[in-house]
């Protein structure tokens, strides 16, 4: 099956699509080439985010009114989240990857894991992993976006 794994196909979340119209004619090209499965992944930037649950309810409005219109293609949900200065301390993002893993029907075969690298050896004892996927900070302070907006 032929999976477009990264599209802004929202309608009006984000630099992508600007509209339910210009979704569905999207959707149809990409049905057009040959995609089945079409996973939206609209961008979470932490500096222009009040609240990360106000994304979560704005993305998911948006994917519901896609879905409402019978997209030619599966319609999966995930979400491009930049990092950043702070994001690591946004205790919703933990939320997004769980939902986006309940949205892809992959929940019974992901574990969500908040912590501190530092302790990796207590977080971890004794286990083994297929994939590790983590966001350690790796900015020098003071570059980059910071929550608040100055770069």
């Amino acid at each position: 099956m032929l999976t477009d794994a990264h599209t802004h196909i929202l309608p009006d979340m984000d630099d992508g699509s600007e509209s339910v119209e210009m979704s569905m004619q999207m959707l149809a090209q990409l049905h057009a080439q040959g995609a089945e499965c079409v996973v939206a992944t609209p961008h979470f930037y932490l500096h222009r985010e009040k609240r990360a649950a106000d994304y979560l309810q704005r993305r998911q409005a948006r994917f519901d009114t896609l879905l409402k219109q019978q997209p030619p293609v599966e319609l999966l949900l995930g979400a491009e989240v930049a990092i950043e200065q702070g994001i690591s301390d946004v205790p919703e993002l933990a939320q997004l990857a769980r939902e986006n893993a309940e949205h892809n029907r992959i929940a019974d075969r992901m574990t969500v894991v908040e912590g501190d690298l530092k302790q990796h050896k207590k977080l971890f004892e004794n286990r083994k992993f297929d994939y590790i996927i983590c966001n350690p900070p790796y900015f020098v302070q003071g570059s980059g976006y910071s929550a608040d907006g100055a770069q």
